[in-house]
């Protein structure tokens, strides 16, 4: 198990966003990269969840062999996809829209390999292949955060503690 899971599988069939997906803001000054990074922040924040992450909650319930406790991960599929709408539905500036391509294609992994997870008590070989890809999904989205963090701060933007667009710089 250490090994498969410190070389992930193939990649899932994630779908793979590109800049016809959204829509693009030419000339975006200062003020449109900062209202850009709050609504990502604010679609973000309206998403969250409390308690056990889906990592943990898989965890447990193979530990216990609870189908109830592993009926949780499908309340974080539903997450992932409201956030996938609502970050789609944000006018990207021109200078983001690579960033925001591939942040919408990581939280699509985080997704994919989430719904997955689901079926670890009842087709366990269906399950593995997304179980084993949820890291490497995980790696992708930090990376995307990144990148829009850096982005931003090259931008010359910042948020105040308390704005949604705060998640996005914070370290």
């Amino acid at each position: 198990l250490e090994d498969f899971f410190s070389s992930p599988p193939p990649l899932l069939p994630v779908a793979t966003y590109k800049a016809s997906d959204f829509e693009i803001v030419r000339d975006a000054d200062k003020d449109a990269y900062r209202a850009y990074g709050n609504a990502v922040g604010k679609v973000i924040k309206d998403n969250e969840t409390s308690g056990p992450n889906e990592a943990d909650i898989l965890e447990s319930a193979s530990e216990h062999e609870d189908p109830e406790e592993l009926a949780a991960i499908a309340g974080r599929v539903k997450h992932y996809e409201a956030i996938i709408a609502g970050i789609k539905a944000i006018p990207v500036p021109e200078g983001a829209a690579a960033i925001h391509a591939d942040l919408l294609t990581a939280f699509e992994a985080i997704r994919l390999s989430t719904e997955g997870m689901q079926y670890l008590l009842t087709d366990p070989i269906k399950a593995l292949g997304s179980v084993g890809y949820y890291p490497h999904a995980v790696e992708l989205l930090t990376k995307s955060f990144g990148r829009l963090s850096a982005h931003l701060e090259q931008k010359r933007v910042s948020f105040k503690k308390g704005e949604p667009g705060y998640l996005l710089i914070e370290r």
